[in-house]
């Protein structure tokens, strides 16, 4: 099998190891987050293996000592652990890291396994950190060859930057868009066709608050988009328009009313009739949602139980193979005859071809319990996927009803908006969600393990008489 359709590569160089271990490990954000490896590290946790390298890099002037690189395949993909290893190992060779110590997370989310790698840029030997220039490119350049190397056709984008899906985004504009109850890919694609159909500013004006969005002039960017929150943002960011076609269109950022007045102009027109209306709908939508935050709640704790029972079914195997690898080996003189006559080798060599070909089973096993919870996991995200299309269709035909009437964020609206739009993170505090999740759980491995010894039952054949 090939390393179907590659993956997206996306690497940087920081410190901050203590914070960076956080969110490698952070399971809220994550239905399963899995510690992969730790390479030529002694720390046995993250946070060790991170500190470990900043006290290497100490002795070094760099303040830097991370390189991290995440490797995205495509949704509809499932890679087994040894491609992501061919990845690894591209990556390491191109830019110049291969050996470095480093340590390998992989998260699952929404339906997709992807991982995170991240190396030490010190050399010990020469105490001085390895030089990692270009680094965009060179990931670039390895992700196509991934490509190439199997006959596949990349995406455009990938061979011109000036075909590369403008919906795309980075993690502040994710953050940020995730502030407001939006997704960064509608608030970019509204934007863009707001701005490539206006003729003018008066009409990227208008394109724009048919959206609930306004057109201001930033106290630090040149022009920026207020959302009818209130929450501002970058106009060449969110359009991907450069400075000089904003300028050439809309003319100077200085002949556009400020960022405060528009703020103050949507706090002064939110009626009080309006913002119940706004209110009602976020807390019906969270009703809505519920459920499959429950459902998904409920799937990823019982998954997690079926991974640990059988990583102990896999350990507990294993140490019983390891023990009979190990009585094969005989001790004393006829151990010594053993040795004299080539038996051992013999031996010692078939126990080697065996712990390679149970590795291998023991990483198929894992591998296919964690395809096949991935699957149901894409399931119950479509589901959820074509719901909030929906509640963000129905946000939106309010928006255009209500106009410009929408409230600041110091509202008691936008908290409700804000909850809204982080409602896994109240259900996981929800105590009452938290008891209903406990005990559908409990009942759905009470009726596994009826049907497992309902099935036991049946294997068993009476004596005949």
């Amino acid at each position: 099998m090939c390393l179907c359709r590659a993956m997206i590569l996306k690497g940087s160089q920081r410190g901050g190891g203590r914070l960076l271990a956080r969110h490698l490990l952070n399971a809220d954000s994550n239905d399963h987050v899995e510690l992969h490896e730790i390479r030529h590290l002694a720390g046995a946790n993250l946070h060790a293996a991170f500190q470990e390298i900043e006290a290497v890099a100490k002795g070094t002037r760099c303040k830097q000592p991370f390189f991290h690189v995440s490797f995205n395949p495509p949704q509809d993909v499932s890679l087994k652990d040894g491609h992501f290893e061919k990845a690894f190992a591209a990556v390491e060779k191109k830019m110049g890291l291969e050996d470095q110590p480093r340590a390998v997370v992989f998260h699952e989310k929404n339906g997709r396994r992807h991982a995170h790698v991240v190396w030490s840029r010190i050399d010990v030997e020469n105490m001085r950190a390895v030089q990692l220039s270009h680094s965009h490119l060179k990931l670039g350049d390895v992700s196509l060859s991934l490509f190439r190397e199997f006959n596949l056709e990349p995406p455009k984008g990938l061979l011109n930057k000036e075909h590369r899906n403008p919906d795309n985004f980075n993690l502040k504009t994710w953050q940020q868009a995730k502030r407001m109850g939006e997704d960064p890919r509608d608030l970019k694609k509204v934007i863009r066709e707001a701005f490539d159909s206006a003729k003018d500013r008066k009409s990227f004006s208008e394109n724009l608050q048919k959206h609930g969005l306004f057109l201001a002039k930033g106290d630090k960017r040149g022009f920026v988009v207020v959302h009818h929150s209130g929450e501002p943002m970058s106009l060449s960011r969110f359009a991907k328009v450069k400075a000089a076609d904003l300028k050439a269109k809309i003319g100077n950022p200085a002949e556009l009313p400020s960022l405060v007045a528009v703020q103050s102009n949507i706090q002064k027109n939110a009626a009080g009739a309006i913002k119940q209306r706004i209110r009602n709908l976020a807390v019906r939508h969270q009703e809505e949602r519920l459920p499959l935050i429950r459902e998904n709640l409920v799937m990823r704790k019982l998954n997690k139980t079926s991974r640990t029972e059988k990583k102990n079914q896999l350990s507990k195997r294993w140490k019983g193979e390891e023990l009979a690898r190990a009585n094969r080996l005989r001790t004393g003189i006829i151990g010594l005859w053993d040795r004299v006559s080539g038996r051992r080798g013999k031996i010692s060599r078939k126990n080697q071809r065996e712990i390679e070909e149970n590795r291998r089973r023991d990483r198929e096993e894992k591998r296919r319990i964690i395809a096949e919870q991935i699957i149901q996991r894409q399931e119950l995200q479509q589901r959820m996927d074509k719901l909030r299309q929906a509640q963000l269709l129905e946000r939106k035909r309010l928006i255009k009803e209500l106009g410009q009437s929408v409230p600041l964020k110091d509202s008691e609206l936008q908290r409700d908006f804000r909850e809204a739009a982080s409602l896994e993170g109240r259900a996981q505090l929800n105590e009452k969600l938290r008891e209903d999740v406990n005990e559908e759980t409990e009942e759905k491995k009470r009726d596994e393990e009826a049907k497992k010894k309902s099935g036991d039952r049946k294997l068993v054949r009476k004596p005949k008489l």
